[in-house]
């Protein structure tokens, strides 16, 4: 009986650690003010993070925080045999084939327009399908990006006059205040952080709030499927109790 014992201990010390792995995860994160930056140190924060970091530790999960683009991020999931999730990403079907989805943890507020302060074709309450369909003003597009469902439908649809660029949300903000192009959309949590901390964007560029706007998109942790459903779960409990499952922005 002494040998059953022994296995029976052995056995016990090799789960453990399996079950210590269900209280720690890698969230991937970039930085993308004001939904993710990292301050002095290894300090995370953004409208993502915070709400994920209190549910993370509401529900007694550890965390460690890893800067890393969103291809990569994607690939990482993709390949990972350990819990890893990628924080504030749209569930969409062929994201769905090799990951798994928490509850949602943001909800972005309405697609607005970005123009030229001096531009008086753009108003507040116009119809952002009518821009599409005006051959005259030209839209800059980010490459790869996608604007939600219902504006990448009408993109595809209306086939604005448009410029692709792969640069940074200032790089393209700033072609519109250089007047080579006359308009971006954009989410208005980074577009009023982006004219609040650049005073030459600031000063040259405005806001426009559009009638047709959809509803802003849900965010979520897109997570490998390595992760167990029940560390998901956990998670998922802990936003609810936050008291809002979808925090809104301010």
């Amino acid at each position: 009986m002494l040998w059953r014992h022994a296995i029976m201990g052995l056995m016990a010390l090799v789960a453990f650690p399996a079950a210590a792995d269900q209280s720690r995860i890698t969230i991937l994160f970039h930085v993308r003010p004001p939904y993710a930056l990292q301050e002095s140190g290894d300090h995370v924060t953004g409208i993502l993070v915070d709400p994920v970091a209190a549910a993370l530790a509401k529900a007694g999960i550890g965390a460690d925080w890893s800067e890393m683009p969103p291809a990569r991020q994607t690939e990482e999931i993709k390949r990972a045999k350990e819990p890893v999730c990628g924080l504030g990403w749209f569930k969409r079907p062929e994201r769905e084939s090799f990951a798994l989805f928490s509850e949602p943890i943001y909800q972005d507020q309405p697609t607005i327009i970005v123009a030229r302060r001096n531009d008086v074709r753009f108003s507040d309450g116009m119809s952002l399908q009518d821009n599409f369909r005006d051959a005259a003003r030209m839209l800059i597009v980010k490459t790869g990006y996608s604007y939600g469902a219902a504006i990448d439908g009408w993109i595809k649809a209306l086939q604005p006059r448009a410029e692709t660029s792969s640069g940074s949300n200032e790089l393209l903000l700033g072609m519109v205040a250089q007047a080579r192009v006359d308009y971006a959309i954009m989410a208005p949590e980074e577009a009023q952080d982006l004219l609040g901390t650049k005073p030459a964007l600031g000063a040259s560029l405005r806001t426009v709030r559009l009638s047709d706007a959809p509803d802003g998109e849900l965010r979520h942790l897109m997570c490998s499927r390595a992760t167990p459903l029940e560390l998901i779960a956990r998670i998922n409990d802990a936003l609810a109790q936050s008291g809002s499952v979808i925090p809104k922005a301010p």
